[in-house]
Parts: structure tokens; C-alpha cells; sequence
């Protein structure tokens, strides 16, 4: 879904497990050498800020056919924590860092 008229929405999906939550916001980008935290709008770097440590940015690399998972940092940069071939492996990946 995405944002509309003057409602921007706080972030794409969200995993609860446990009682911990996480926030998740996707992006696509066509190759790795792409600045993902240059696809983030304002009002999402400033979510970001807000929730850290508890969101994080989900990129899937179209001619990689790879997604990269990314935490954002108290100084406002992205921190790649992991990078996987598997897509669905991201999931199992933020259920169960804490």
C-alpha cells in the first residue's frame, strides 16, 4: 500500500514474536551497489530513529536475487547486519534476534 495524498504510512509490515516486535520497511533496489538509505522517504528515517533498535530495512536486490537486512544506527547511517540469497530466510532471521 502505498503512501497517499498527505497519509504516509509508519512503516510496511511488522513480526511479533514472543512479545518483541519488529518493525519492517521494504525496498527494492536493483543491484547491491544501490544507496538503500537514499530509498527511504523523511518521515521513514525519522520512524527509524524513533523505534531503534527495533527496525529495521529489508532490501531485495532485483538482479541479485538477494536481500540484504539492515538496522538503523543512533547516527542516522544503515548498518547491513545480514545478507542472504533466500528471501524467506529473512523472516525466520528477525523472529529470532532479540
Amino acid at each position: 500500500m502505498p503512501d497517499i495524498w498527505n497519509v504516509q504510512k509508519p512503516f510496511d509490515c511488522f513480526i511479533s514474536y514472543k512479545g518483541f516486535i519488529k518493525w519492517v520497511e521494504l525496498k527494492i533496489a536493483p543491484t547491491s551497489k544501490t544507496n538503500v538509505f537514499r530509498l527511504l522517504k523523511d518521515h521513514q528515517v525519522t520512524n527509524l530513529q524513533r523505534l531503534y533498535p527495533n527496525w529495521y530495512v529489508v532490501c531485495y536486490y532485483k538482479k541479485e536475487k538477494a536481500t540484504s537486512v539492515f538496522q538503523m544506527q543512533p547516527d542516522t547511517s544503515l548498518k547491513e547486519v545480514i545478507h542472504l540469497q533466500r528471501l524467506s530466510l529473512v523472516c525466520q532471521y528477525l523472529l529470532w534476534i532479540n
